[in-house]
């Protein structure tokens, strides 16, 4: 999380190496008072640890965002056209014969109550480490032929994450039976089941996919728009510093929903851990967060420099077999 922001903040034009520090600490700074302020029994009210919680102008900006797209559900009008609604075609690309059949069966294990299918097509060039992710986006409704009873619900294949070698050397136990156990139990860890009641995850044919609710009521921190509002004036330091202290806390409340190891809760470890050494996890998030930033900047050039040389495909070529 902290590389994240202060990757993000890094191309702020005013914001160099001390407002990012200040940033990295911040955020360290929320993380240990939070798990102190839950030692101490008084959660998200952390005023006697003394916690500054003001979270600043940005994510109030998101919150908006959520409450004035939500309700007149611009993502839906965006996505779709026509009094019979359907999806528009420059946004999609129509099944094929096979695509048809697997979601079929993907909405045979996903789909809402009382679901009814008015149209669907697949979604292309979305996501980072996502982007080869066959990802379906689905129009429906519940029977109403009222325009405010349409919807949409999308179906995203899961890839297996990567098996990271063990810095022991020994052979690493997975944590979950399979890639759909790892999607519900890390999804209901992090937000819980009511957070999107159309959460849900399939398996077809060996592949794993997850439906979930793409609509305006969900909304990501926009990389671009934190930036545009930084160059207009819109957002100054304290609003920065606000981001990194909510997110310190919310990364700090994920870690204590951590399950018991050897017989000890989230809570003792991490309070162990933290309590008399605020100052030194601060140092060294700061350290490792701008030594990452760095590392990461330089294998961006790299990698930009192996495709000017070599193109996007990196000197692949494909064979033909006869």
């Amino acid at each position: 999380s902290a590389v994240g922001l202060v990757l993000m903040a890094g191309e702020f034009p005013g914001c160099e190496e001390d407002c990012l520090a200040e940033l990295a600490g911040e955020m360290a700074l929320a993380y240990t008072q939070e798990i102190q302020a839950e030692k101490m029994g008084i959660g998200w009210d952390g005023s006697a640890v003394g916690i500054d919680w003001e979270e600043g102008l940005i994510l109030k900006d998101v919150r908006w965002k959520v409450a004035e797209e939500g309700l007149y559900a611009e993502r839906l009008e965006a996505w779709s056209s026509g009094e019979e609604r359907t999806l528009k075609d420059h946004d999609f690309v129509a099944f094929t014969s096979e695509e048809n059949q697997q979601v079929t069966d993907l909405l045979l294990q996903c789909a809402p109550p009382d679901f009814r299918f008015l149209d669907g097509k697949r979604r292309m060039g979305v996501g980072v480490a996502s982007l080869p992710a066959l990802r379906y986006t689905i129009l429906w409704d519940q029977g109403s032929s009222e325009r405010w009873d349409d919807r949409l619900l999308e179906l995203r294949e899961v890839l297996p994450p990567p098996v990271l070698p063990s810095p022991t050397g020994e052979v690493e136990i997975p944590q979950f039976d399979s890639n759909q156990e790892r999607i519900l139990q890390t999804a209901g860890a992090f937000w819980g089941a009511q957070a999107d009641v159309l959460y849900c995850s399939a398996v077809v044919n060996g592949m794993t996919f997850k439906a979930y609710n793409p609509s305006s009521w969900f909304q990501h921190l926009e990389r671009k728009e934190v930036q545009e509002g930084w160059e207009e004036g819109r957002y100054t330091l304290e609003d920065l510093l606000g981001l990194a202290r909510t997110t310190g806390r919310l990364l700090a409340l994920d870690h204590l929903r951590t399950p018991p190891t050897k017989g000890r809760d989230a809570l003792s470890v991490l309070a162990g851990e933290v309590e008399g050494r605020e100052t030194i996890v601060q140092e060294e998030l700061i350290q490792d967060a701008l030594e990452d930033r760095e590392t990461v900047l330089k294998d961006s050039q790299l990698f930009n420099e192996v495709i000017q040389e070599h193109g996007e495909l990196l000197g692949w070529t494909p064979r033909l077999e006869l």
